[in-house]
């Protein structure tokens, strides 16, 4: 829709994000995934500006809004439609902004008329009043930006999410200007799939989804190299991991003992970033930075750049690599600055300046295509504290980075697209919505989890308590949640924090067992959230509630 990959599309830094009058968080839970990140964001708050969340659990950053929308699990996409058709509906609409720099407006708004309040209302299970005052806070505020991705959340949305939530601020008319845009979090200027689509092996470069090869042709397998731990939250569930256990050699790279190095038949020992020095490019403030190591990496462990440099070696092509020629100790260095030149977005900035030893600290702002670019910015408007303009991209009136035009499509609009799918259909008033999530002390890393072994700990269900009478269960009851893909134990937490008719699960990825094979509850790219029904089994004298999993599905 902007004519840039997804990957890239962070429109402005965390120093403006102060400039919005309404922020819209739409999914991630910043305050639990980034700290980092929820700063600016309570300063925003804290300065009378609007902070409005989209969510179906009540995360951490919810409690810190203006303005928390809870719609059912699966249903975001209706109440986001619900926002854009109360837009339309009370003119809340940058005319001036639509007529010069889109199209398909008038596209859209026919397919919002679908979705009047009372239906949206209705099937979100949220009050009319409740929609209708987030949708006049959004609709009275300019400029606005959406953030939605980040480091857990992106796998929860696909391609009509975020068409959504690009609709909203180029309706508002906040794209292009100070403290407006669409911010994709944990944004990067490098995009692995465009470099392996210029430089594909044999017939073309092989699907980046672990599961599509595994369910889809399992066959062609000879060898998985497997980074970190993927089999914790591999989509599939059970089918995938025996296709898995099929593999004739599995090799992980990993730190520590984790649910994928059960499949392996060996495992390399990985250094953690502390303990070798690289390049910083993901993040949210899209800013580049250099970190040196911390301390020397223990016994065998090696970089990830090494094993892969090794690995070219031992077959006999590692002269294709640009960083070969140089010493071992500077082949991360070396990688970088090749890295740099190649990619149109950083191929003005160098190793040393963004190396706090070498630079000012704080790295250098991309895109930075030209030299004159690293610099701080300082003008009667802002003077920055990170090196690099502009810090607003899409401006009017000027070319966006390494082009001609303000939008690099080819008619220098905004498109909207049409629908990817249907919307979700909103689950009946009488069956239970299963909500998996992520704790809030884990962390998905190369080297390992940041938090001891669990053991048998069992996961908490949380329920409400209104949804736990209706069901006969009591605080720290035992359940089950279960489909043919296996089944996860939990323990019955009353509270107030879930929907009615919801049980949330965080369900923990170092847990084994039947317990492991229900991860894939939480599937990548394929769940929202699963409809189940309450079943009772006989557990002695006393009947044991069990939660079956049926195979509907809301949502992506």
């Amino acid at each position: 829709m902007f004519g840039i990959a997804g990957s890239h599309l962070l429109a402005n830094t965390q120093r403006d994000w102060a400039n919005s009058q309404c922020i819209v968080v739409y999914g991630p839970d910043l305050a639990a995934t980034d700290p980092m990140s929820i700063g600016p964001v309570i300063d925003a708050r804290e300065r009378a500006m609007e902070v409005v969340v989209i969510d179906s659990r009540t995360t951490v950053t919810a409690t810190k809004a203006s303005h928390a929308l809870r719609p059912r699990p699966g249903t975001e996409s209706i109440a986001m439609r619900g926002i854009l058709r109360l837009l339309f509906d009370n003119d809340w609409i940058d005319a001036e902004f639509v007529r010069e720099a889109t199209n398909g407006a008038d596209a859209l708004r026919a397919e919002l008329a679908a979705y009047p309040v009372e239906r949206v209302a209705h099937d979100c299970g949220i009050p009319q009043a409740e929609l209708n005052r987030v949708a006049q806070v959004i609709g009275k505020s300019r400029p606005i930006q959406v953030m939605t991705g980040g480091w857990l959340a992106a796998e929860r949305f696909d391609d009509d999410d975020l068409r959504l939530c690009a609709a909203l601020v180029a309706l508002r008319g906040s794209i292009g200007i100070p403290g407006g845009g669409l911010n994709l979090l944990n944004a990067s200027p490098f995009d692995c799939e465009e470099w392996l689509g210029a430089e594909s092996i044999g017939a073309g470069p092989a699907p980046l989804a672990l599961e599509e090869i595994l369910l889809e042709r399992p066959e062609s397998l000879g060898a998985l190299v497997l980074d970190g731990d993927p089999c914790a939250r591999l989509a599939g569930g059970q089918a995938a991991r025996t296709a898995l256990a099929q593999v004739p050699f599995v090799a992980v790279l990993g730190t520590y003992e984790n649910a994928t190095t059960y499949h392996a038949d060996v495992v390399f020992p990985m250094a953690s970033w502390l303990e070798c020095e690289g390049l910083v490019a993901n993040g949210n403030g899209r800013a580049l930075q250099w970190h040196h190591r911390v301390t020397p990496p223990p016994g065998a462990c090696r970089s990830h750049l090494e094993f892969w440099t090794d690995l070219a070696t031992a077959f006999g092509f590692a002269q294709r690599l640009p960083w070969h020629d140089a010493t071992r100790a500077r082949w991360n260095r070396a990688a970088a600055e090749w890295a740099l030149r190649r990619n149109p977005w950083t191929r003005a900035v160098t190793v040393d300046d963004l190396d706090p030893e070498r630079s000012p600290p704080g790295g250098v702002l991309w895109p930075c295509t030209e030299r004159s670019q690293i610099a701080f910015e300082n003008s009667r408007f802002a003077r920055g504290d990170v090196r690099g303009a502009p810090n607003v991209l899409f401006q009017r009136n000027r070319a966006f980075p390494s082009g001609t035009k303000r939008f690099p499509n080819a008619d220098e609009r905004l498109t909207f697209p049409q629908a990817s799918r249907d919307a979700a259909q909103a689950p009946p008033d009488d069956v239970l919505l299963l909500v998996p999530g992520v704790a809030v002390d884990h962390v998905e890393a190369y080297s390992g989890i940041a938090v001891p072994r669990a053991g048998t700990t069992l996961p908490t269900l949380a329920i409400h308590p209104r949804t736990a009478a209706r069901l006969g269960l009591a605080d720290t009851d035992t359940a089950v949640v279960s489909n043919a893909r296996g089944e996860l134990n939990g323990i019955v937490k009353l509270t107030d924090t879930v929907a009615p008719g919801t049980v949330a699960c965080t369900a923990l990825p170092w847990m084994t067992g039947a317990n492991l094979s229900a991860w894939s509850l939480r599937a990548a790219g394929e769940t929202a959230c699963t409809v189940v029904d309450i079943r009772y089994v006989a557990s002695g004298s006393k009947r044991q509630p069990t939660v079956f999993v049926s195979t509907g599905i809301i949502g992506p």
